[in-house]
């Protein structure tokens, strides 16, 4: 059962952005799980009370260098708040990976599902304008954001879930067709920091195949890899 509650923990975590009565509301069903998922993990495991005092430690710095900076306090709680959530979400997986020898493939799965829901829902928006009721939206006609807060968040999820698929082991097909259809979102959304990340995941990824085929150790490959394109931007500099 706690297994069970732990995995409804990750999957509202997911859709937090859109999981609230309505666009004006802060309240999600995530935000009211998190602060009871760090109560059981800090009261049941001593790695996550490290955790919390690392992130004690790291808060009362952060607080004083913003005062220090005249931050106000309020605004510097907020963004403190949800760096916590955050790592209240890693505690949470790392507690499944230790209960769960099945854990890495059902969370894969999940992101997966979600992974297509993402892109449909960017699909409809593109060509409809339709966004979720509950999304604080940022002019659809123009940006694509799903189920996020922006346009960035989206080709952030993108990238990450492109890294999961690149890395599986599916079909090239649908490798190829999950790189297709994430670049063109991206470059739709005009996300160039997330294409520039794109074409060094994929380069690295051939690198390592080839390094594999040749039986090469990784950094070799990656020597050769670097060296010429290092040489390449020195010669232009």
């Amino acid at each position: 059962a706690s297994t069970l509650l732990a995995y409804a923990i990750v999957c509202v975590a997911l859709g937090n952005a859109v999981l609230r009565p309505a666009a004006d509301v802060p309240v999600t069903p995530y935000y009211l799980a998190a602060p009871v998922a760090a109560m059981v993990l800090a009261a049941s495991v001593r790695w996550f009370r490290n955790w919390l005092a690392v992130f004690g430690a790291v808060t009362c710095y952060a607080l004083l260098a913003g005062i220090s900076y005249g931050v106000p306090i309020g605004a510097q709680a907020s963004q403190l708040l949800k760096y916590l959530q955050l790592l209240t979400l890693f505690g949470v997986l790392r507690w499944l990976h230790q209960v769960d020898p099945g854990a890495g493939p059902k969370l894969r799965r999940i992101v997966l599902w979600f992974s297509v829901a993402v892109l449909g829902l960017a699909l409809l928006q593109a060509h409809t304008g339709w966004e979720v009721p509950t999304v604080v939206g940022e002019e659809s006609h123009l940006w694509l954001n799903a189920v996020f807060y922006t346009p960035n968040d989206l080709a952030l999820f993108l990238g990450g879930a492109l890294c999961l698929a690149l890395a599986s082991n599916a079909s090239w097909l649908f490798k190829l067709a999950a790189l297709a259809l994430v670049c063109m979102l991206n470059v739709r959304n005009d996300a160039k920091a997330v294409l520039i990340a794109t074409a060094i995941m994929v380069t690295v990824l051939v690198a390592l195949r080839a390094c594999a085929a040749l039986r090469l150790r990784p950094w070799v490959g990656f020597a050769l890899l670097v060296l010429p394109l290092a040489a390449a931007v020195s010669g232009l500099a």
